[in-house]
C-alpha cells in the first residue's frame, strides 16, 4: 500500500529505460545471429554522469541520471 501510487511512475521509467534496452539488445543479437553486423558501423562511445549522488532508494543508496 505504501508504494502503490507510485507504481504508474516506476512502470513508465522501466518501459523507457531498461525494456527499452533490452528491447534493443535483443533486436541487436537477432541481426548477428543473421550474420547481419551493419548496426555495428554506427557504434560509440558515451559517458552519462549521475545527476544526484548517494540518494536513498529501495533498497541501499543510489546515483541518479537524467536522459
Amino acid at each position: 500500500a505504501l508504494v502503490r501510487p507510485r507504481t504508474e511512475e516506476w512502470r513508465t521509467r522501466w518501459e523507457r529505460g531498461a525494456a527499452l534496452a533490452a528491447a534493443a539488445t535483443a533486436h541487436q543479437l537477432d541481426a548477428l545471429e543473421r550474420g547481419e553486423g551493419d548496426h555495428l558501423a554506427g557504434a560509440r562511445v558515451h559517458e552519462r554522469r549521475p545527476v544526484v549522488r548517494g540518494r536513498f532508494g529501495m533498497c541501499g543508496r543510489l546515483d541518479v541520471y537524467r536522459d
